[in-house]
């Protein structure tokens, strides 16, 4: 029995809009929240058939907002040759057409003139008529289209009566949303040129909403010299002076791209992105941000691939993650989430604290997982600081007993011992002893007063200079080696079990600890707070552990 929030599956694929629920003006946020409500509804590891159909409507619309185009609409081919059409393929093309050609581009009548004539005289005969003739309509490039694939030997034949007839009726959007539709899984051999005869017949900026997917297709195909020349060639038969659908293009294919690019191509794109930055839309904000942080990534990549399996894994699911199909690709990060759960030893070792800045490896990171939460509609809210305050508290308490009783304890112990000896001798016995000194050699009572006046200078010295300066060194020198010591064998441990234990998010965790730390009252209670706040900053390797707990099912 079907729920009533069930979806009216019978709408896809013509009809994405409507499956949504969606008006008839819509935008990116609305859309994402549509999908999202289905979404939690089939999940992709329970229902993979549904998901995925979902995911093809999503991105139908979210490739029409981004490139300000309708949604296409579905299309059927007729995969046989030599043979005449059957009855049950006949009304499989009289559907397609129907559904294809919309009663504003040609009427009624001459659709149902032409199948009648296709009744009556085959659709062999049909097909040279229709060849012969001078001026054909966008039903008859339509109709011809489809009959190629019966009488020509062509492996182009389809798509090529399809961009003639774009060509000669370029306001056709029937014609148009069949070349959408075709180009999403286009003959890989066929598809350079394929691209050329799509940019002579499209002539304009239209013609990289059309051709993004196979532009993306064939950057796995083809070495990318190869890729940036054909592509160059494209541009140059295109003649518009509109560059809205250029600069989409270019910031959508960059991310897949840039693991393929040269430098200088990288850079090319990147200057004209940026020269018409303000003629990009709002709502492209995110995939110039993901595209931002993964070229960051890319330069310190070959400092970061150390031979470490878990540095390994983690590089090579951001990679798969920007090349693959967007199915696989989750699927790929899901698992390497689940590898870091049952690695988190190795993944400790895999980001010592101190060693190298990881920001631009954990950035892309964060930004893909929150994308990857998106799509399965998981999107998780941010923790109230009065909900985890009193667990974070005595996580601190457990950290500041654990470190008195251990043998690093002790050494704290010794540090403080010498901190207040050294106070002592330099506010108290170095004074003394120059008073005394002047005392001696100059004889009361002016030797008193002098060694007093002396002392004193001394005192003050020490205490906004000397007494300052030892105590940096001692914090950059012996105690910022113990610290890190006790972060590294003591409470980093007690940290990793603590977000085990309760699944609390590390940022959670540093936003109570950060506002623990500025107050004065609360953080008195916890001696080591100031320490373990600063080295949490700095742990990706529980930063990356907590992002994965957060897709433990």
């Amino acid at each position: 029995m079907s729920d009533a929030s069930d979806p009216n599956w019978n709408l896809l694929p013509d009809h994405p809009r409507e499956f949504f629920g969606l008006g008839e003006e819509f935008d990116r946020t609305e859309l994402k929240r549509a999908y999202n409500r289905l979404i939690r509804l089939y999940k992709p590891e329970k229902h993979p058939a549904e998901f995925q159909r979902i995911r093809a409507a999503y991105e139908d619309l979210d490739r029409g907002l981004r490139y300000g185009e309708a949604a296409p609409s579905g299309f059927v081919t007729i995969e046989t040759r030599g043979e005449d059409l059957t009855p049950a393929q006949l009304r499989e093309l009289r559907e397609a057409i129907g559904k294809m050609v919309s009663t504003r581009e040609t009427s009624g009548h001459e659709r149902q003139s032409l199948l009648q004539r296709l009744r009556e005289v085959g659709s062999a005969s049909l097909y040279a008529e229709l060849k012969s003739n001078a001026n054909r309509s966008a039903t008859e490039f339509l109709f011809l289209a489809f009959l190629s694939d019966l009488h020509e030997a062509k492996a182009l034949a389809f798509p090529q009566w399809i961009l003639a007839g774009i060509k000669a009726h370029p306001e056709s959007g029937a014609l148009t949303s069949i070349l959408l539709e075709y180009l999403k899984h286009p003959p890989d051999k066929q598809l350079p040129a394929l691209l050329k005869a799509t940019a002579a017949a499209v002539g304009n900026d239209r013609f990289y909403y059309l051709t993004e997917t196979a532009w993306q297709k064939l950057l796995e195909q083809i070495p990318f010299p190869a890729f940036e020349k054909l592509l160059d060639e494209c541009e140059r038969g295109l003649q518009d002076f509109r560059i809205k659908g250029k600069l989409v293009f270019y910031v959508q294919i960059l991310r897949k791209a840039m693991w393929f690019a040269d430098a200088p191509w990288i850079r090319r794109i990147l200057n004209l992105i940026s020269e018409h930055q303000l003629e990009l839309a709002e709502h492209l904000g995110y995939e110039l941000e993901m595209n931002e942080v993964l070229l960051d990534y890319i330069k310190i990549r070959p400092a970061f691939l150390n031979g470490d399996r878990i540095r390994q894994e983690i590089d090579q699911t951001i990679y798969r993650y920007c090349v693959m199909d967007d199915f696989a690709a989750l699927r790929e990060f899901l698992a390497a989430q689940q590898t870091l759960l049952k690695s988190s030893e190795e993944l400790m070792h895999a980001f010592p604290i101190g060693e190298m800045q990881y920001n631009p490896v954990y950035l892309p990171w964060m930004l893909i997982s929150q994308e990857i939460e998106h799509r399965l509609g998981d999107e998780r809210r941010e923790l109230e600081p009065r909900q985890i305050a009193p667990k974070v508290a005595q996580l601190l308490g457990d950290i500041d007993r654990h470190t008195v009783g251990s043998s690093i304890g002790f050494l704290w112990k010794c540090i403080d011992w010498s901190v207040y000896a050294m106070a002592f001798v330099m506010l108290v016995g170095l004074p003394a002893l120059v008073w005394w000194l002047l005392a001696v050699l100059t004889g009361p009572p002016a030797g008193h007063a002098l060694g007093l006046l002396a002392g004193s200078a001394v005192a003050a010295l020490n205490w906004n200079l000397t007494i300052p300066a030892l105590a940096t060194w001692m914090r950059q020198g012996r105690m910022k080696s113990l610290s890190l010591r006790s972060y590294r064998e003591l409470w980093r441990r007690r940290l990793l079990d603590f977000l085990k234990l309760t699944l609390i998010p590390v940022e959670d965790v540093l936003r109570v600890v950060e506002a623990f730390e500025q107050d004065e009252e609360t953080a008195s209670h916890f001696q080591y707070i100031h320490l373990v706040s600063l080295y949490l900053r700095q742990d990706f390797g529980l930063a990356f552990y907590s992002v994965a707990q957060q897709f433990q099912k």
